[in-house]
Parts: C-alpha cells; structure tokens; sequence
C-alpha cells in the first residue's frame, strides 16, 4: 500500500471539504446580523468600540415629541463624531387590516434633534457625551408600535455596523420617567 497521495485525490478530497463547508451553512442559516445589534428594551450596545445606552424615553402627547435619553463612550484611539446624521428612528403602525406604515424620522427629514450636551464633533477616548435625541411631529404613539432607535458610530464608512433598539410603544408608555 502506497503512502503518496496524488493529485488527483488531493483535488478530489479538497472539493468534498469545500462543499462540505458551503453546505453546512445550509443548517446554520443567516438568522441575525452580527454587524447590527439589537436590543427590544433599554440598555447598552457596543459597536465599532463605541459604548451607546438607551436608558429611557417620554412621550409628550400635547407636543408631539417623542425624547429618547441617550449617551456614548469612545473607546477608540481616534476621536469620534456625535451629531444628528448618526441617528435614525422609525415608528411603524399596524391598522387593523395588518397594513404596516412607518413614519420615519432623522436629520434630514428636519424632525430629529440631539441636544447640545450630546453633540460632540471629536468625542476623544474614554469620553462620553450624554443628552437627548428627540422626535418631533408624533401624533400618536400605540401601544402595539414598534418604535425602532437606530444609532451608527460611523455613518460614513462603515454603513453596515449601528447599533439598533426595537421598542414597543407599550414598553415605552409603561417604562416613562414619572
């Protein structure tokens, strides 16, 4: 019995590992995306080395604004950017036909503000910028919407990577600042 292992069965052994490899991603699936996490109620998320909480929100139903509490730690050796472009939020409504609409809220839309106290051009390591985003032109916020908060550290390069709260408006309406 020879010990030499031709090329032929290298070649052969090698395809079988690679369609071994490709199809067992066949049982594992793309359930989520690692890039973009998520949370559905308040608290921390770290992406791109940048340590952003949800800690809170209230609604004002008489202005029509919605407020979230929010702030971010660097901890990166380059200073990083906070203003309103890093930020996104989306309200979707369920009627009772199961037509979904999402009202959507950012920058350059002129209804989404960050208060002075978060906005930070160059946030240096080991800093954090705390203050508030907030939403106006909410007319009315039910407690079967889904609120989604949506932070990204890095609008510019690395579009992929933010970090995502999906909130019910029950969880919101219950879990206010009295």
């Amino acid at each position: 019995m020879s010990l030499t292992f031709s090329r032929r069965s290298f070649l052969k052994y090698t395809a079988v590992a690679a369609v071994a490899v490709a199809g067992s991603s066949l049982f594992t699936g793309c359930s989520k995306d690692d890039n973009k996490a998520t949370r559905t109620e308040y608290g921390k998320i770290t992406v791109l080395q940048a340590q952003s909480t949800l800690s809170g929100a209230t609604y004002d139903a008489s202005k029509g604004e919605l407020t979230f509490d929010f702030s971010v730690k660097c901890g990166r050796g380059n200073p990083m950017r906070v203003n309103n472009s890093c930020f996104y939020v989306g309200i979707t409504s369920t009627d009772d036909s199961g037509k979904e609409t999402t009202k959507k809220y950012a920058s350059d839309f002129a209804n989404l503000k960050i208060s002075q106290e978060l906005y930070n051009a160059q946030l240096k390591k080991d800093k954090t910028a705390e203050g508030t985003v907030t939403i106006s032109g909410v007319s009315s916020l039910g407690k079967k919407d889904v609120v989604t908060f949506f932070y990204q550290p890095d609008a510019d390069p690395y579009t992929e990577y933010g970090a995502t709260w999906e909130l019910t408006g029950e969880y919101i309406l219950n879990n206010m600042a009295k």
